[in-house]
């Protein structure tokens, strides 16, 4: 999963990937930033967090996207 951390801009100032249990880690992180997970084909929960430096725990709930459903 990767995990990308966005400025008060909304500019992708940093990211990281989480190891295969879903773990991640990111230091030298200062000031307030918004915090998204995204793996292509799986949707998280929450969407996005805001957390102020690097001491804040966040956790995302991610589950297999589901597609649309076939017209028969």
């Amino acid at each position: 999963m990767l995990i990308l951390f966005a400025n008060d801009k909304g500019e992708i100032v940093a990211t990281t990937r989480s190891g295969s249990d879903g773990a991640f880690e990111k230091s030298g992180l200062k000031g307030t930033y918004l915090v998204v997970a995204f793996k292509e084909g799986w949707s998280f929960t929450p969407g996005e967090r805001t957390v102020n430096g690097e001491d804040a725990e966040v956790y995302f709930y991610g589950s297999p996207s589901v597609g649309p459903s076939p017209d028969y």
